[in-house]
């Protein structure tokens, strides 16, 4: 990698080697700024990201139980109804039963 010198006033101040390692320095004191910062924003990335996953999960598994109670409410008065239906086909045999029987018609059962 070469170097270039340093259009700054410490150029023409202190020579084009120290303008050169002052450049050098400020470079590896940026790059090393650089590397802190991107490994603060990867570990709040990921420290967010667990977060907001784990909060994805929670919400996911509510939801879940809210389906499941709403289907064990649908299953429940579907079974209802089947049992209605059945008490309400059981009495209208009985009634043409006693109607059969009072009209005297012979319909084997």
């Amino acid at each position: 990698m070469t170097w270039k010198k340093v259009p700054y006033p410490i150029g023409r101040l202190l020579g084009s080697a120290t303008a050169c390692r002052a450049t050098r320095n400020s470079l590896y004191v940026t790059r090393t700024r650089a590397v802190v910062f991107l490994n603060v924003a990867v570990r709040t990335y990921k420290e967010n990201f667990t977060a907001v996953c784990q909060q994805m999960f929670e919400y996911g598994l509510q939801t879940h139980e809210e389906r499941e109670d709403e289907l064990r409410l649908f299953r429940d008065a579907i079974d209802a109804a089947k049992q209605e239906n059945r008490q309400q086909a059981a009495v209208k045999i009985d009634e043409f039963m006693v109607y059969k029987h009072k009209v005297g018609l012979s319909v084997e059962t």
